[in-house]
């Protein structure tokens, strides 16, 4: 579990997987229950399949 709490939170979840599997992520914050608070909140979550 995460908790993030703060005046300005910004979390951003960036995945991909290529061709043979491989499992990449940059800059990601991962968390199965995740509870935030704040006074400004920004949350961005891409993903992508990339071929080839």
């Amino acid at each position: 579990m995460m908790i993030v709490s703060g005046g300005s939170v910004n979390i951003r979840e960036s995945t991909a997987q290529d061709e043979d599997g491989y499992f990449g992520s940059g800059g990601a914050v991962y968390a199965e229950n995740m509870n935030i608070s704040g006074g400004n909140i920004t949350i961005t979550e891409s993903k992508a399949l990339v071929d080839g």
